[in-house]
């Protein structure tokens, strides 16, 4: 019996030990990937019973409407950079006016990953409308079909992603090289709705290059999302729908990347706009200058895509009729 304990004991001693070195295994030195990801900037939510499931008619049940917010992605929100709407109800019916259901996004700090991997988490505020009261007096109870608080704000994803470069590209060597020229990357992207997904580098001369990448919508369908700083107008009429900023902001000794298909492109195509139409992903290849290259290694090819994001919420309720004021 005693030799059985001493047994039983050691195994629970040992797995104490594996289930340590595992969990210290994950929290012990810098984390591999720069950015915490994810495909979401803001996060919308009404707070509960703001506003309520029922309220009453003929000005007798005051309340307002609550949003909570929450930057779950890695990009701040700075002062002026949207902005949050109530639709869906006629503000009058409600004792206030449009300009009462309007208010800025305040100032949020994004989510931040630390070098030991560590994650920050993202501001969290909340954005109130007061004094709404239903004034009608009503024939009988009326389901308010659709309340929705509209999100309109500028927003921008950070991508990083390891390129080859060496000095003659199209040389054959027997020993293996540390990098491949031609094959797919991983881009890595920081937590947005708008991601390049793909990436792809070969070679096009002995001392050029040609990075390829896919700028994506990866965000819930029904979001929105237009030029940097403009109205969030989703009318088919406006040729700013659609439209993202991009960005290539690394260079190669001073060389910088020559991209095509963008518009609106700055004097050495290196920045512009693309348009996703119908949220159509869109390819975009750049090409970028090997002469000043004398070895082999791997360069971060970072591009910053910036668009303004557009993105709802929406709840029903009950408007009840209680009587008429003279009742």
């Amino acid at each position: 019996m005693r030799r059985t304990l001493i047994v039983i004991f050691a195994i629970f001693i040992l797995l104490i030990g594996c289930s340590g070195e595992s969990t210290s295994s994950k929290n012990v030195g810098p984390d591999r990937t720069p950015f915490h990801g994810g495909e979401t900037g803001l996060s919308l939510e009404f707070l509960e019973g703001s506003p309520p499931d029922e309220v009453f008619d003929n000005a007798k049940f005051p309340f307002g409407i609550v949003i909570q917010l929450e930057n779950l992605g890695e990009d701040e929100i700075e002062a002026g950079d949207g902005f949050i709407r109530i639709i869906g109800i006629n503000p009058i019916d409600f004792g206030v006016t449009q300009a009462n259901l309007e208010s800025n996004i305040p100032p949020m700090r994004p989510t931040k990953k630390n070098f030991d991997g560590s994650i920050v988490d993202g501001d969290k505020n909340n954005v109130e409308f007061p004094g709404l009261n239903y004034q009608i007096d009503l024939p009988g109870n009326i389901l308010q079909p659709r309340i929705r608080a509209d999100a309109c704000y500028n927003y921008k994803t950070r991508t990083a992603t390891l390129i080859c470069l060496k000095p003659d590209l199209l040389a054959q060597t027997e020993i293996k090289e540390v990098c491949e020229i031609a094959e797919e990357k991983d881009p890595q992207n920081s937590g947005a709705p708008i991601q390049i997904t793909e990436l792809r580098q070969t070679a096009i001369s002995s001392d050029k290059i040609q990075v390829a990448f896919i700028v994506e919508h990866v965000g819930p369908p029904n979001d929105r999302f237009y030029k940097l700083g403009t109205d969030c107008d989703d009318r088919v009429t406006n040729i700013d729908k659609e439209k993202v900023k991009v960005t290539v902001r690394s260079d190669v000794n001073g060389a910088k990347p020559s991209c095509s298909g963008l518009q609106d492109a700055n004097a050495d195509q290196s920045s512009g706009f693309v348009t996703l139409f119908d949220r159509v992903p869109r390819t975009v290849i750049c090409e970028v200058d090997m002469k000043d290259v004398t070895n082999t290694f791997e360069e971060v090819f970072e591009v910053d895509l910036e668009y303004r994001y557009q993105q709802f919420i929406e709840k029903n309720f009950l408007i009840k009729d209680v009587g008429g004021s003279d009742t």
